[in-house]
């Protein structure tokens, strides 16, 4: 009876702690969204002409606007020109530019990890990892390089990971998304229908 108890509150748990943490995430990213807004808002303009819910409207503009700024020559002069002061300061220039790459690589701009592979590291150890960069040489900038491929290979959980260098004959690609990839690698495999590759 107690197992059976502990059973169904872990089945339990399963289904409301991911719900929960997905509802807590976005109610928190809206509600920094509607706090900032209704704060630039009562700089400019009076609090009465403000309602519940106008700062996520302006700040989704505020975000497309920026995007079709960013698409136009002068925007993309200027966020050049920024880019190059920011990437003068020591600690920001880490910062923003990995928080740049990450934000490039799901908004499509760049093709970040494009391909799904085993990657044997070394005889009888295969791994699952994503091809960063098919020419190695152009990251290390070293001759012997040449003909090396980068892979990231993630940790379970998202606790980290190691990009390694290794010959293209010592990797298999598979054919999965990235997306499906990445979550058989965040759970370890513990997935209810692990995607296959065809």
């Amino acid at each position: 009876m107690k197992r059976r108890v502990t059973r169904s509150f872990l089945r339990g748990l399963s289904v409301v702690l991911p719900l929960a943490l997905t509802a807590y995430a976005l109610w928190w990213l809206l509600a920094s969204i509607e706090q900032i807004f209704h704060w630039l808002w009562l700089r400019l303009l009076p609090d009465a002409w403000y309602f519940t819910g106008l700062g996520i409207v302006l700040g989704v503009l505020a975000i497309y606007a920026a995007g079709v700024f960013a698409g136009a020559w002068l925007g993309r002069v200027l966020i050049e020109a920024m880019e190059g002061v920011l990437g003068r300061i020591p600690l920001v220039k880490t910062i923003y530019g990995s928080v740049r790459d990450l934000t490039s690589f799901f908004s499509g701009k760049k093709q970040g990890m494009n391909r799904v592979v085993i990657a044997e590291v070394t005889p009888g150890i295969r791994l699952l990892g994503f091809v960063t960069q098919e020419d190695a040489q152009r990251i290390t900038g070293l001759p012997e390089d040449a003909g090396l491929t980068a892979v990231y290979l993630p940790m379970s959980y998202q606790i980290g990971g190691y990009m390694v260098l290794l010959p293209r004959e010592r990797l298999t690609q598979l054919d999965m998304k990235v997306e499906d990839a990445l979550r058989l690698a965040i759970t370890a495999g513990i997935v209810e229908d692990p995607p296959r590759a065809a």
